[in-house]
């Protein structure tokens, strides 16, 4: 009875999986210049530099500096009319004490390790600035 019940188990798993049908391939896209964001990403970007307190910015060869977090706010950019979902048509940058965020010299504690804003916030589906550093490295920093 178990070898039965064991057997029309793994019969209807493998039924369901011959019925799921696999995502259609998705483009692979520059990412946007200049770099803004959707709301529900510019809502989590607020979340964790507010919860951060403190950015560095840093650009290859050059030294950290640390940046106090003391405002940050989303203000909307542009609304693209062309953008794949409704979701994704207000875009957004973000107010840092007053001043445009600068994406791709600003850095956040993330996971133990500086993580560069802009790529944390690159979709999946887009190539990433290519001479962009992902990380800070001590090495990198004199």
């Amino acid at each position: 009875m178990v070898v039965i019940l064991a057997a029309l188990l793994t019969l209807v798993a493998l039924s369901a999986s011959a019925l799921e049908q696999p995502a259609p391939p998705t483009a692979i896209v520059p990412t946007r210049d200049p770099f803004s964001l959707n709301a529900y990403d510019a809502t989590q970007a607020l979340w964790m530099i507010r919860r951060a307190g403190l950015l560095q910015s840093w650009s290859p060869g050059g030294s950290r500096s640390n940046i106090a977090v003391r405002e940050v706010r989303a203000v909307l950019v542009e609304v693209d009319r062309d953008a794949p979902t409704a979701a994704l048509r207000r875009r957004y940058d973000l107010l840092l004490n007053g001043e445009p965020l600068d994406w791709r010299t600003t850095y956040i504690e993330y996971g133990g390790r500086m993580v560069n804003l802009q790529l944390l916030f690159t979709y999946r589906n887009q190539y990433p600035p290519a001479d962009l550093p992902y990380r800070i490295s001590e090495e990198q920093t004199p």
